[in-house]
């Protein structure tokens, strides 16, 4: 399998000539046209969208110099976009939890403040409710580590099952 990467302007007339090689039969031409269309069913006879990538199929009458390895292009697209996607998406998660660890040590410094100390000796009802906001803060950030590992293996999980993918493809 091949790819092809449609320019600008181009139809699927443009496409025929440049990929199918004009010495074979009328024949073996509208049958290669038809494996390349049962493969790209998106294909239409106007004009088609710069950029997009054509699967072309190993045949007869299909001009090497017009394609590249299918196992190059996409294999190498899908890993830098899930590369950039993973990143952007840890980058994300990362700058959210450091901020709410930093919330988290804005309240514990309030609990620990005199004045927070003083209310406390005057109000015994405080002193429960800031025992469960304490530990509601605790299991906040056993949470917020929880997750932070779960996206990690879940990134490495991710990445093995691409070389994986990767290797079976070729």
């Amino acid at each position: 399998m091949r790819t092809f990467i449609v320019k600008s302007g181009q139809t699927l007339a443009d496409i025929r000539a440049e990929l199918i090689d004009g010495r074979v039969s009328k024949a073996q031409n509208e049958a290669t046209l038809k494996r390349i269309r049962d493969l790209n069913p998106e294909l239409s006879a106007g004009r088609i969208k710069p950029g997009t990538v054509v699967l072309v199929p190993d045949a007869p009458g299909i001009k090497p110099a017009a394609t590249k390895p299918a196992k190059s292009d996409p294999a190498s697209m899908l890993n830098s976009q899930f590369e950039a996607a993973i990143k952007d998406t840890l980058r994300q998660v990362a700058a959210d939890l450091r901020s709410r660890e930093a919330e988290r040590a804005e309240l514990a410094e309030a609990f620990t403040s005199d004045a927070f100390k003083r209310a406390l000796k005057s109000d015994q009802e405080l002193g429960g409710k800031a025992e469960l906001a304490n530990k509601a803060i605790a299991e906040d950030a056993a949470a917020d580590k929880a997750l932070e590992g779960a996206l990690t293996n879940m990134h490495e999980a991710a990445r093995a099952s691409i070389e994986k993918l990767d290797k079976l493809l070729g």
